[in-house]
């Protein structure tokens, strides 16, 4: 009997159906994935095309969902059922708006686009499909100008903001007059949550492409000028590295502004404070670009001239030194790719001083090795010898501080002793701190050529007996 009961019992298991358990959650639970696989979307590394078909794999599975929830949940959920239908039923409705797009059909389009102005999640699905099939976001800009809604068009041009990536970054500068124009021809609208989204939606565009163009927050610098100094605030602070090639540096270098240069450098002055960098490379070229600012403005004068005259004594003395490679390091790293050398090949090289380790030297020669990719550039930076704090940060790893003073000896003197000389080329600190990076790359092959042809000169004409 034991043995029947139990036979009977594991039939039963098996062979049950699934009953859903009717709960709020479980009925929408395909319109809550469906927001959330839509706000992925937002992500600037997703991949589209997989999330696209996910996205539409569910939509296209909602009629057997309704149908379960329907025959198995009762009228004590017809509120959430009916939501569900209609969900249902306009979905089917969004997935033909490629029909209206392949016959270009763009009132088609808008009117659609129209239709689903309470939900932005089904705005932004319906325009990234769009953009994944067609590549064409001009249209879609273009049909903003065409609506009425403020609302919508502020969802729709959101949604377009979204889609703006690297792949496709200049298509962003096509929405700088229209999100403009928005922002101005909708001012004196009762419904301020208008223009405060316009302003945001533009700001978002800041953010996404001031890293190719400066437009967007130009822009939103002529609309709302407090929004575009929290918005530069924001960019530099967020990205910011202890490195004088940081995306920091390039945004306000090419920044034509000159108000938002300031306050940008402000920002960055007072997060490398933050971050206990007051001794650094990073203050110092903070410094450096803040002496080139010129303006007649009274606040960014007093904004630059605070500054300059708080940052340390280190970093005054380091911007009147010098940033120096040896010879023999830069021919070395010239040859590898990864590498990159900071000389400006119109600089002249010769031979100015000779110098020796000396104790009470007039010179400090710190040695550092810099982090880059994964290798490490060697360098020295050579200021007046002083008494300096011990936190000194030269964005890598110091190895060594010398202190260093002229020798009276000659080139030709030291030809004659053979001893170990370290050739080095220096670049006055100014014109070190604002070459970027591609600058810097762009160098790279004219310096190798311009070092070789320096080494066969110093063999031939210094040292013609001696193997230096």
């Amino acid at each position: 009997m034991k043995v029947l009961l139990l036979f009977i019992f594991l039939g039963t298991c098996q062979g049950a159906p699934f009953t859903p358990s009717c709960t709020s959650e479980e009925i929408m639970q395909p319109i809550t994935k469906f927001m959330n696989l839509v706000e992925d979307l937002q992500s600037p590394s997703i991949d589209y095309e997989t999330k696209l078909e996910e996205i539409e794999k569910l939509l296209y599975g909602l009629e057997d969902h309704y149908e379960l929830m329907k025959n198995t949940c009762g009228e004590e959920n017809s509120e959430l059922l009916d939501k569900l239908r209609k969900f249902n039923i306009n979905t089917k409705k969004y997935l033909k708006i490629m029909d209206y797009i392949n016959i270009d059909d763009l009132d088609g389009v808008k009117d659609m686009l129209e239709s689903v102005a309470d939900c932005k999640h089904v705005l932004q699905f319906l325009i990234t499909k769009v953009y994944f099939q067609t590549e064409q976001l001009d249209n879609l800009i273009d049909l903003t100008l065409s609506m009425d809604d403020p609302k919508i068009i502020n969802y729709i041009l959101l949604s377009i903001i979204y889609n703006i990536r690297s792949r496709n970054i200049d298509e962003g500068i096509l929405l700088v007059p229209v999100l403009k124009h928005h922002i101005l021809s909708n001012e004196n609208n009762i419904d301020h949550d208008i223009v405060n989204e316009a302003k945001l939606n533009l700001k978002l565009l800041s953010e996404i492409s001031i890293s190719y163009y400066p437009d967007a927050l130009i822009a939103l610098s002529e609309v709302d000028s407090h929004l575009a100094d929290q918005t530069i605030k924001d960019i530099v602070t967020h990205e910011f590295t202890n490195t004088i090639f940081s995306t920091s540096f390039d945004v306000i270098k090419n920044m034509p502004v000159v108000h938002l240069k300031c306050v940008a450098l402000k920002a960055l002055y007072d997060k490398v404070v933050s971050m206990k960098l007051e001794n650094s490379l990073v203050a110092t070229k903070i410094v450096a670009l803040a002496e080139l600012i010129k303006t007649n403005n009274t606040n960014d004068s007093e904004t630059l001239k605070l500054i300059s005259e708080n940052t340390t004594n280190f970093n005054k003395q380091l911007l009147k030194g010098y940033s120096c490679r040896s010879i023999d390091n830069i021919e070395l790293s010239s040859k590898d790719k990864n590498y990159f050398t900071f000389q400006d090949p119109k600089v002249h090289i010769d031979i100015e001083n000779i110098y020796k380790v000396k104790n009470n030297g007039e010179l400090l020669k710190i040695d550092v090795e810099i982090k880059h990719h994964a290798n490490d550039i060697r360098q020295s930076f050579v200021l007046l010898n002083g008494e300096y704090p011990e936190d000194i940060n030269l964005s890598g790893n110091i190895i060594s501080k010398n202190q260093i003073g002229s020798d009276d000896k000659s080139v030709t003197q030291y030809c004659e002793l053979k001893p170990e000389i370290e050739f080095n080329v220096c670049i006055y600190m100014p014109q070190y701190l604002n070459i970027n990076h591609d600058e810097a790359v762009s160098l790279r092959e004219e310096n190798y050529k311009m070092v070789k042809d320096y080494n066969k000169r110093r063999d031939a004409e210094w040292c013609p007996s001696a193997s230096i």
